[in-house]
């Protein structure tokens, strides 16, 4: 018995410093720092006047969020909206979906994530219409490489 609660003990141990930033001297503080800093990042974006500028903003803000998701194993459905929203801003429509859907998971009854995630699904290529003259060119090479 008392190996077995050992081992489990050892196990919990091991689990807890696994769980702990790669930098253990890392804090609580310093993760709310990095969160206000991510959303200045966001709201200096929002009100920055060169694209470009923006995008850069919003790029930084994503990689605090993600950070945040990282190394502080932060996983909720607000911190996932928010490195959605950062992502759609700076117009990775791909990924900006990928992370709605992660929010969505977390929280299915946030109505604010069920329409970013229709919009941002709303924005995305899935395929190019091919012409129509080219698509029967396309049947016709095609239909002459089994005859020949």
């Amino acid at each position: 018995m008392r190996k077995s609660s050992l081992r489990i003990i050892s196990f919990v141990l091991l689990a807890i410093g696994l769980a702990q930033p790669a930098d253990a001297g890392m804090s609580k503080e310093q993760a709310y720092s990095l969160f206000n800093q991510a959303n200045q990042s966001f709201r200096l974006a929002n009100s920055a006047r060169d694209p470009q500028q923006a995008k850069r903003l919003y790029e930084k803000a994503t990689l605090a969020f993600e950070r945040i998701i990282d190394e502080y194993h932060v996983e909720n459905a607000g911190l996932y909206y928010n490195v959605a929203n950062a992502c759609f801003l700076k117009g990775d429509i791909g990924k900006a979906i990928l992370n709605y859907r992660r929010a969505k998971k977390l929280d299915s009854s946030d109505s604010n994530i069920q329409k970013n995630l229709a919009f941002a699904r709303s924005k995305r290529i899935d395929k190019v219409a091919i012409k129509t003259e080219k698509r029967v060119l396309q049947t016709l090479f095609l239909a002459l490489r089994f005859f020949t």
